[in-house]
């Protein structure tokens, strides 16, 4: 089981090949048209709001931070997550151990790595990693710090805001709750952080910073392994706590602004400006 799921974080870390031919259009694939490639957020903060002319709106361009301290945190302090996972579990040998790594991306000659990249090899405690337990939580780290790159986006329509974060975890939230907190504090819409998650949604955002009466999506599918974590149990209670409709993928239900699809894949939700 650990070496499926182990497997399955590496293939969600993985570039999406075909989806970036298509926006560098290379290898026969482009768009009908050829827009302008941008790579976010910019240096130069004031370029980051992208306004589009004649609709009234603006894309603002939160995240990722260039903070490398905050690219690396996934939890908040209090919390540990899949990084409490011990990596020393034994488990029965089932043979010759495999190497984590293809030999050709072995250095010979460890004295030739600049200092910086062997304190962050030593940093991944590599050689702990003797079992499938030790494998998963590997692959869980780098798979959540491939979430720490997305972007963290507040689409804002004539006033009216949607808080779109990503999978970004602790990290980037921290950098845009000391930076930006006026721009989501009076969102009408959140798109609920990585599946519902406990570090995609900082308690401070939901308790302290987001007015109540705002509409938040939680993009959900069940996943067996963590059924009992994801979503966050009490996040939603705290969504609910401060007035917020909440829908969710997995279990839509129509009220008040919220039309739901006859085949329950798709949702409607009716805004209004706050």
């Amino acid at each position: 089981a650990e070496i499926a799921a182990a497997h399955a974080f590496a293939l969600n870390s993985l570039g999406n090949a075909h989806a970036m031919d298509r926006l560098l259009a290379r290898n026969g694939q482009h768009f009908a048209t050829t827009p302008p490639v941008r790579f976010l957020p910019e240096k130069a903060d004031p370029d980051n709001p992208i306004e589009l002319p004649g609709v009234g709106a603006a894309v603002h361009v939160l995240g990722p931070t260039r903070d490398a301290r905050q690219l690396r945190r996934m939890s908040p302090p209090t919390h540990a997550g899949w990084l409490d996972l011990a990596l020393d579990v034994p488990l029965p040998d089932d043979g010759a151990a495999t190497p984590l790594f293809d030999p050709i991306f072995e250095v010979a000659d460890p004295s030739r790595l600049p200092a910086s990249l062997e304190q962050t090899r030593r940093s991944l405690r590599l050689h702990q990693l003797t079992n499938d337990a030790g494998l998963l939580a590997a692959a869980s780290i780098l798979e959540r710090a491939v979430n720490n790159s997305s972007l963290f986006l507040v689409l804002d329509v004539a006033g009216t805001r949607l808080v779109f974060p990503g999978d970004a975890q602790y990290g980037p939230w921290e950098h845009v709750l000391a930076t930006k907190r006026a721009l989501i504090a009076d969102a009408a819409f959140y798109k609920v952080g990585h599946h519902g998650s406990h570090n995609a949604t900082p308690k401070e955002f939901v308790e302290d910073v987001w007015r109540e009466g705002g509409h938040a999506m939680v993009p959900y599918g069940l996943v067996e392994r963590w059924k009992d974590t994801i979503p966050k149990r009490e996040l939603l209670e705290a969504l609910h706590t401060h007035r917020h409709t909440v829908t969710r993928a997995d279990a839509p239900q129509a009220g008040p602004g919220v039309t739901v699809g006859e085949d329950g894949l798709w949702s409607e939700v009716v805004l209004t400006t706050r």
